[in-house]
């Protein structure tokens, strides 16, 4: 999963936002057979899922947290709007 996440990172252009949804429904469309391995063997709930997915993006080297309190709100994966963690990329 860090290498996938690592390619859609490197294809957001340098100094421009996304948050983690973005990331998510990217590895959902384009690697949904990693996606499910993915989810099980992390075995948890989506949330628990999705936030392991947040930490290999957040251990990627190529993004900073934007402050912490200035989360994204978009469509989870549920189509519930929700707060996610918003990044920019190095």
């Amino acid at each position: 999963m860090r290498d996938i996440i690592l390619e859609i990172i490197a294809k957001v252009p340098k100094g421009k936002y996304f948050d983690s949804h973005y990331v998510i429904d990217t590895i959902i469309k384009e690697h949904s057979d990693e996606y499910m391995d993915f989810i099980r063997a992390t075995s948890g709930p989506t949330e628990y899922v999705h936030s392991e997915i947040a930490k290999l993006i957040r251990d990627s080297g190529l993004v900073d947290r934007v402050s912490p309190g200035e989360d994204s709100y978009s469509y989870n994966i549920h189509w519930k709007p929700s707060f996610c963690v918003l990044w920019q990329r190095k």
